[in-house]
């Protein structure tokens, strides 16, 4: 009986421990009015007295969310600085903890400004006590602060004020990445930022700890922290977000908001974690020409709540709804803490869309969707730069580069088409057609090795060539690059404290390449807002190799696309032309260690200039994105047999006839022809187009016994090949 006891007795502490102590969605307040304590108050938090710019600067809004249909925004007035003139702050309360939790959505505005010519501001964070902040010394009676700050280019810290800061002001922490990589919220994007904090035991006790999860990532894990020595513990969130600083460098150069959503306090990571869950799926866009009304539905997925809005009106809080007007319809489901939306367009006409043009190399295959919902009668046709593909699905698998249309028709609607165009980068190898049973030997046109894999992806060669058997049917086997590379060289990143090089840029990063390379992109940290121009240059005679601008860039990270290929040789890069100065790293960061090589590769050796090599510094261009070979996707290579079509005797003599006379070989095909393929024995290929036109005559120039693989298309979509052999 005492064990059963103690049994209930751990249970129920257990509960008691983990539970949410406040949230809100905003879902409950009225859009278009401001959130004053009260009504923080009545989403059943626990608020000051005071505030910063509720009244003035906060709005409930329905642009954007992440659940439901309204956030928090949160605006910052163009040339305002600090809490009075920019942003909002209000303290969100709970009763004291050893280690507390939070988290919340938040979005920059696309036109949000980091600043002038400082760029910095604060955002909410777990805090304890009085706050300690504003350049205070934080001497554990006064408590202690943990926000965020947005720093130059929208770089994320924590900015922390504790007992042991070295400086007045905070202390930043910058959030960065299992790779290393700085996080970087970029405009017009929602982020989930989600923080840990726990007390230290005693004054004297280094043993507090701050952890912080972007979008569900570990980016920051700190311990052996002092916060306090008078008792004071984790007891609020501090809403605590404007520009600054303390001086007009500091103000945004144009008006701009902050979007918050789903704020969140709890007693565990189960209450402010993110979680994940399906996206409720409305399948592709529809006509109301094809027959309404139409019903909308959220798949077969169950979840907590529905909302259908059609612009910013909210229409249903129904799983499903029946349509009969055009507009776009959007659909916001809530699954316990988990939100998603899908939106779906009901023209009035059909509307096929295949997309931007693109270029075949991230996968083997290119899927082609036309756009369109494939149910009641609609109609689809597909062709490749003007053949019909003799296919009328909705979408297409294509590994080949072309013009792809697709033509759509219902009763009752208009016919529409849509085209794209593909490029490819996989490598040029060409499908095979001949015997079945035959061995045959497939080999690229560049002499190197390649690895060959089966219909399974998995390799059974690396060589310059392969022998396969041609099947009974058709198969695909896979083709890569034996030796392309595609990863990161340099310093990852810069650290906090950086120095900078004015705008003469006489210092150069070395760097030898030891085959051809492709610099896919680059970071540089700007210290002022300018033009940069960067080049690559031998570093024998310093003649330019490459060279590109950009224009406007802000103060702070960017990442460069550079796209530039080098062969094997020794080089400097520089920048050149500046309009101001550019970010490096100095002596004082640890983390400088040259040569930086991928063997075989490529090799970032230091500078120019030997007393900067001795410091060492490490100058200007971070985390180099490199390529070398063809690092897309496997080829796939179609290998079939040769399709002996019973239906090539019913076309008449005197309408197809292939026949040779001395060194040529002739066809002559009449109006029920519409296309004539013919491949030679080494692969070449030539395509002669009939379009049910008389009396067509063509020849092709052949050597002695060398078959030919014929397939004709005819007018009404039978397709037929024949071997050809004299």
């Amino acid at each position: 009986m005492r064990t059963i006891f103690l049994f209930i007795s751990l249970a129920i502490s257990a509960s008691l421990s983990a539970e949410m102590i406040s949230s809100t969605r905003f879902e409950s307040s009225e859009a278009g009015k401001p959130f004053l304590l009260e009504a923080w108050q009545k989403e059943r938090f626990s608020t000051g007295t005071w505030d910063n710019g509720l009244k003035d600067r906060t709005i409930i809004d329905t642009t954007y969310s992440v659940s439901g249909r309204k956030s928090l925004r949160i605006e910052y007035p163009k040339g305002g600085v600090g809490p009075s003139e920019t942003g909002a702050q209000v303290e969100l309360k709970f009763p004291s903890r050893d280690v507390a939790y939070m988290s919340y959505w938040m979005r920059f505005s696309d036109n949000f400004s980091f600043g002038t010519s400082s760029e910095g501001g604060k955002l909410p964070g777990l805090c304890g006590g009085n706050n300690c902040s504003g350049g205070d010394n934080c001497d554990g009676t006064n408590g202690f602060s943990a926000r965020f700050m947005w720093r130059a280019g929208g770089q994320i810290v924590l900015y922390l004020y504790h007992m042991d800061k070295p400086e007045k002001y905070g202390e930043d922490h910058p959030l960065k990445y299992a790779d290393g990589s700085n996080v970087i919220f970029e405009r017009g994007s929602w982020h989930h930022i989600e923080e840990r904090v726990k007390i230290n035991s005693a004054g004297d006790v280094y043993d507090g700890e701050v952890q912080a999860w972007v979008d569900g990532k570990e980016v920051l894990s700190l311990k052996g922290l002092r916060f306090t020595n008078n008792g004071d513990k984790v007891d609020k969130l501090y809403i605590s977000t404007f520009h600054g600083g303390n001086d007009e460098t500091w103000a945004p150069t144009e008006t701009c908001h902050i979007w918050f959503d789903d704020i969140r306090i709890g007693t565990s990571r189960e209450d402010t974690r993110l979680y994940t869950c399906s996206e409720p799926s409305l399948g592709k866009n529809r006509a109301l020409c094809a027959g309404s009304p139409i019903l909308l539905s959220a798949s077969n997925n169950d979840y907590d709540s529905y909302a259908w809005t059609n612009g910013n009106t909210l229409i249903s809080k129904d799983k499903s709804i029946f349509v009969d007007k055009s507009g776009a319809y959007t659909l916001a489901v809530d699954s316990g803490w988990c939100s998603k939306k899908s939106t779906v367009y009901i023209s009035e006409q059909l509307v096929p869309n295949l997309g931007e043009d693109r270029t075949i190399c991230k996968t083997s295959f290119e899927t082609l969707e036309s756009g369109i919902n494939a149910d009641g009668n609609i109609l689809f046709q597909w062709h490749k730069d003007g053949r019909d593909l003799q296919t009328t699905e909705p979408s297409i698998k294509v590994k080949d580069a072309g013009i792809y249309t697709v033509k759509v028709k219902a009763v009752g609607c208009t016919e529409a088409s849509a085209s794209v165009t593909l490029a490819s980068k996989l490598l040029n190898i060409k499908d095979v057609t001949d015997e079945a049973g035959k061995t045959v030997e497939i080999k690229p046109s560049t002499s190197k090795d390649y690895i060959w894999k089966d219909e399974n992806g998995i390799p059974f060669s690396i060589a310059s060539s392969c022998k396969v058997e041609i099947p009974n049917g058709e198969r695909y086997i896979y083709v890569s690059d034996a030796d392309a590379y595609s990863g990161y060289i340099g310093k990852k990143s810069i650290n906090v404290n950086e120095s900078y090089t004015d705008n003469r840029f006489d210092r150069k990063l070395k760097f030898e390449t030891f085959r051809d390379v492709t610099i896919d992109s680059l970071t540089i940290y700007c210290a002022d807002a300018q033009d940069v121009i960067l080049r690559v240059i031998t570093e024998s005679d310093e003649k330019v190799v490459w060279e590109q601008k950009y224009p406007g860039l802000g103060i702070g990270e960017h990442r460069l696309p550079i796209n530039a290929t080098l062969i094997k040789g020794k080089y400097m890069m520089d920048a050149e032309g500046s309009t101001g100065r550019l970010r490096h790293s100095n002596q004082n960061d640890s983390d400088i260690k040259f040569p930086y090589t991928v063997d075989g590769i490529m090799s970032i050796t230091g500078s120019n200039v030997a007393w900067i090599d001795a410091s060492p510094y490490y100058l200007f261009f971070y985390n180099w994105k490199i390529s070398a070979g063809n690092v897309c996707a496997s080829t796939p290579v179609k290998i079939s047999s040769i399709k002996e079509a019973s239906g090539m005797s019913e076309i008449p003599n005197d309408v197809f006839i292939v026949y040779k006379r001395g060194s040529k070989v002739n066809i002559i095909a009449n109006e029920i022809i519409k296309e004539v393929k013919v491949t030679k024995a080494n692969g070449k290929e030539k395509i002669f187009k009939a379009n049910g036109v008389v009396n067509n005559c063509w020849e092709i120039s052949v050597h002695s016994k060398e078959p030919l693989i014929i397939k004709v298309q005819t007018i009404d979509g039978k397709i037929m090949t024949q071997k050809f052999v004299y």
